[in-house]
């Protein structure tokens, strides 16, 4: 449970860039705005270590936050033109442009999904810190414990959240010690060592992996997202793999061979062997070749976990790519997954990817 908690763990803590967690409410609700000027701290409980304490005060277009618990730093983000200033100890000052959201505590974020998709129930109402919440409840069906979740009866931000597991032993995942609307008594400030740095030029931002992806694809972003991010989808369904041109989406019509292990375990990957041409062996490899119709292959019982490889001759060399896929079904009895290539001579820059 909480995919999204174990991530922040894992991002929290390096400067130059302060991701934080943003918790929401499922769509059980409809809530105010998000307010824009505000200081709220928010306690994390990562699975190994001490707490973090994340102190974040926003006024308008500007917000500066605070994290304790391991390194000590800052992040100060100039929302108008989308930079991020952090420092600590150890670190005078660095800048970063970047996109999307920049850690609002009151944005949605996935947990929304997950809790929805848990099928969250109404559990009451209370009061924790001088803030009425509203309290939901859900199963975790991987462990059989359950998930606590209070949220802000006004706004729909997480308050706290614990997990209970099966044992009744209960661990914290997030708790609000205090949240004061309004402008912050201090205005955000850039402190003395940011300000020759303001006025640099930023480095150049690395796309996104949703960017890069709908670059590639030619596609809006979130239209197609990587295949090899896991965990895989506990729901079955049928798989339909094509190659595919960037840009354009169009199928290439043969030219490679195929084949596919059709279930692994990520946890214990196959060493697989290269003896020769076409394919590596070991695990549970055939070839699928045959199975292709009109540049299309179904998959024959793809699990949450699978290997697939692909012979492709180019340029007078065999060019082989085998790599563990993860199955994503979003919640449809077929899915595609595409390989996408710059062109059909070489596969050396493909990509897999689902359309979602």
């Amino acid at each position: 449970m909480f995919a999204a908690v174990r991530r922040v763990f894992e991002r929290l803590l390096p400067l130059p860039v302060l991701l934080i967690l943003l918790y929401s409410a499922p769509a059980l609700a409809q809530y105010a705005p998000a307010p824009t000027a505000y200081t709220i701290v928010q306690v994390f409980y990562p699975p190994a270590g001490p707490a973090i304490t994340v102190t974040t005060s926003r006024s308008g277009s500007v917000a500066l936050v605070e994290h304790q618990g391991g390194v000590h730093g800052w992040n100060y983000f100039d929302l108008a033109n989308r930079t991020d200033y952090g420092w600590n100890a150890a670190v005078p000052c660095t800048a970063n442009a970047f996109a999307g959201d920049w850690g609002d505590p009151f944005a949605t974020a996935d947990i929304a999904a997950e809790l929805a998709g848990l099928h969250a129930r109404d559990a009451g109402t209370e009061t924790l810190n001088g803030i009425h919440t509203k309290v939901f409840e859900a199963v975790t069906p991987q462990d059989g414990g359950k998930v606590r979740v209070w949220l802000d009866a006004a706004y729909g931000e997480t308050i706290k959240a614990v997990s209970v597991d099966a044992g009744k032993k209960v661990t914290p995942i997030i708790e609000v010690t205090s949240l004061t609307l309004g402008k912050p008594a201090a205005t955000p400030t850039l402190p003395p060592a940011c300000t020759k740095t303001a006025i640099q030029p930023l480095p150049q931002r690395q796309p996104t992996q949703v960017e890069r992806i709908a670059a590639r694809t030619g596609s809006a972003p979130g239209t197609y997202v990587s295949g090899v991010d896991g965990p895989g989808s506990a729901q079955t369904c049928t798989v339909q793999f094509s190659v595919a041109l960037a840009k354009t989406m169009a199928i290439v019509n043969g030219g490679y061979r195929l084949a596919i292990d059709p279930t692994v375990d990520p946890d214990h990957p196959i060493a697989y062997a290269q003896p020769g041409n076409p394919f590596a062996t070991g695990g549970g490899v055939r070839e699928i070749t045959s199975l292709m119709q009109n540049g299309v292959t179904k998959l024959p019982s793809p699990g949450p976990a699978f290997h697939l490889q692909i012979s492709h001759d180019q340029a007078n060399a065999q060019y082989i790519v085998g790599t563990m896929l993860y199955r994503q079904c979003f919640g449809r009895s077929t899915a595609k997954l595409f390989f996408v290539v710059d062109s059909a001579a070489s596969f050396e820059s493909g990509e897999f990817v689902w359309a979602k």
